[in-house]
């Protein structure tokens, strides 16, 4: 696939404009200026087709026990001119799939077609035999996808092959059972008894249901995570921790290679736009986020380590053109949500009114973080974490991780600012946390970067608490000539 040359975005049409108050840079707010919410996707998952010319929104017109309801239906917005489009209404959550959609955070369940200007989103009416919807945004037509086998299950994070003929989706047999656990238990089961897991690919064409992968527990990880199709070539796909060849069945990873110690194969994982390297999200001690990066063709994988206590974020997404990577900060920062809030989440989990996961990783998680901020991730030449010695006790280091003795990173990366993460924050955001429509479940602002690498696009919020998608410039962004 030829990946296409990306229009220069100024955006100059937003009907709200301003400069964010911690950076000074220019922040507007994408989504259609309605009196309703409008929600940005996953990380991982495209919601901008890569000519630049379209970003895609959920809209819904209210919220109850963290999902949205009501009038739902998906919205385009042309970023040349501005134009909006409503595509078509996308389907209410059964009552049975409340708790699931609220655990995935209502952002799992539609992507955009890189190349064409098309969306993918699940029909989940029935709960035991999903669809697919695919909305055509120049046309606003729509067809519908019938899988060949019933879809149940609570699959979820559909995502498109590079030639965009097939859909990846992952299903979790025991899933559902975070919707009731606490967050040890949560841990335990993702770590030890994850139970069947599966990636199917279905052809958009016919309809008909293939097993891509199913999950082959490495050293006790929990590995099947979200469908990561390559970006070019079609018939490669990431699942967790294995990269495979659909066509050949060879795993492209090296994983089994004791000449590559270094992949963990965990993390929040992002193909970089030509599909030549990949970048995760690590967690090696409880102070420290790291960011790795891993060359396909060379299978050389580097770390980078960050400042202890800064720049934390749930994920991170590589610009297409690599310069940077952008990072969606957290809802919350524990050291300073007010007592009043964590007295009614406590509540609400010893009540049963809120996700009781989730809740406890605003309470009780040991991460300090700088809340709600958008990160701007630079590279540099020279990473600390290229000293041999970090890696004589890598598995080490995971399995004690957030205990005492994983802060091993801690005391050395302070001595050596120059070889670090430099993180920089790009822009505020208005968290949900304290809508009471929203307080207790998940959050995520689920930061992007668009196609011409200058902007930050993620989920905030208005001032009266509606949910909107907005874009900060990145400050040292370049322009294209």
């Amino acid at each position: 696939m030829t990946i296409p040359e990306p229009r220069q975005l100024d955006l100059d049409w937003a009907e709200k404009r301003w400069q964010d108050p911690l950076t000074g840079t220019d922040v507007v707010c994408l989504s259609p200026n309605r009196k309703m919410h409008f929600r940005n996707n996953y990380y991982s998952l495209n919601m901008m087709t890569w000519d630049g010319r379209y970003v895609v929104f959920l809209g819904h017109d209210d919220i109850r026990d963290g999902v949205g309801v009501g009038n739902r239906s998906m919205w385009a917005r042309d970023m040349i001119t501005g134009e909006v489009r409503e595509l078509g209404p996308f389907p209410e959550v059964p009552e049975s799939l409340v708790p699931f959609i609220r655990s995935t955070n209502d952002a799992g369940h539609w992507a955009v077609a890189r190349y064409s200007h098309r969306v993918n989103a699940w029909d989940m009416s029935d709960p035991d035999a999903w669809t697919i919807i695919q909305y055509d945004i120049d046309t606003s037509g729509q067809r519908r996808i019938v899988p060949s086998q019933p879809i149940g299950g609570r699959p979820y994070f559909p995502n498109f092959s590079a030639d965009e003929r097939h859909l990846y989706v992952q299903q979790k047999e025991k899933f559902q059972r975070a919707e009731s656990m606490d967050a040890e238990a949560f841990r335990q089961m993702i770590a030890h008894e994850p139970g069947p897991q599966q990636m199917l690919r279905i052809d958009l064409e016919t309809g008909e249901v293939e097993l891509a992968h199913e999950n082959v527990r490495h050293d006790g990880v929990f590995n099947l995570e979200h469908p990561m199709p390559h970006p070019v070539h079609s018939n490669i796909f990431f699942s967790g921790a294995r990269i495979l060849d659909f066509d050949t069945g060879e795993w492209l990873d090296h994983l089994d290679d004791p000449a590559y110690p270094r992949w963990h194969g965990q993390g929040h994982i992002h193909w970089a736009q030509g599909g030549k390297r990949f970048y995760s999200h690590q967690w090696p001690s409880p102070n420290v986020h790291c960011i790795s990066r891993v060359d396909l063709e060379t299978g050389e994988n580097r770390w980078w380590a960050g400042m202890p206590h800064t720049g934390f974020s749930q994920h991170c997404h590589i610009s297409p053109d690599e310069s940077f990577l952008v990072g969606d900060g957290y809802e919350f920062d524990r050291n300073t949500l007010p007592p009043e809030i964590r007295t009614e989440l406590q509540a609400r989990i010893d009540d049963g009114r809120a996700d009781p996961v989730w809740c406890e990783f605003y309470l009780r998680d040991d991460l300090t973080n700088g809340g709600e901020v958008i990160w701007k991730y630079e590279l540099p030449e020279e990473s600390v974490l290229d000293d041999p010695k970090y890696w004589r006790d890598y598995d080490h280091m995971y399995e004690a991780y957030r205990h005492e003795n994983a802060r091993l990173l801690d005391a050395d990366v302070i001595q050596n600012p120059d070889k670090l993460v430099r993180a920089t924050p790009v822009c505020t955001f208005r968290t949900m946390l304290r809508s009471p429509q929203m307080l207790g479940y998940r959050l995520e602002s689920n930061a992007h970067v668009t196609p011409d690498s200058r902007w930050a696009v993620f989920q905030s919020s208005s001032e009266d608490n509606l949910y909107e998608v907005w874009a900060a410039r990145v400050p040292g962004a370049v322009d294209s000539e």
